[in-house]
């Protein structure tokens, strides 16, 4: 059975702590147990902290302007992003479908938790983007739901980055 993405895993989903069964001979050619060890351990701290999607886009006055989208289960980019769609100015969803592959394939069931969004924009005048909010849908667990605002807390388009956890 698959560990990956789109589950998070932790140092012991890696296996037991490792340990030469010979001492390690010549560096160029084996791998050390601590070495191995220590790669599982940064391996799994960062699958647990980091976005499990990331999304770079705007609207561009017909349509959704995408400068970056990638998610964590999809390093191969062959599986279908997330649909992004507009309610309106400055009101936007991310809508996830309920399962995705495994790096074998197996079908794992998504799973949000928290989002974040915020403008990218030039900072100048007070018409512009300044602050965002995002969350995952109450009725909908596979929807995030996002909006930014101007310094008036106007809803606005403007250019975004979006974090999924």
């Amino acid at each position: 059975m698959g560990i990956g993405f789109p589950s998070r895993l932790k140092r012991s989903d890696f296996g037991p702590q490792l340990r030469n069964t010979y001492p390690v001979e010549n560096p160029e050619t084996d791998v050390p147990d601590v070495a191995l060890n220590a790669a599982f351990w940064q391996t799994a701290g960062a699958n647990l902290i980091v976005p499990r999607a990331v999304l770079i886009a705007e609207w561009t006055g017909a349509a959704f302007t995408v400068l970056h989208q990638a998610e964590a289960w999809n390093p191969n980019l062959d599986q279908a992003h997330p649909v992004l769609a507009r309610d309106g100015a400055g009101d936007y969803n991310y809508t996830f479908a309920a399962d995705y592959l495994n790096e074998e394939g197996e079908e794992i069931p998504t799973v949000l938790i928290a989002a974040r969004a915020s403008p990218v924009a030039e900072v100048t005048g007070g018409t512009i983007a300044r602050f965002g909010d995002a969350w995952v849908d109450g009725t909908n667990p596979l929807k995030i739901v996002f909006r930014l605002y101007d310094l008036t807390s106007t809803l606005r388009d403007a250019r975004f980055w979006l974090e999924v956890m």
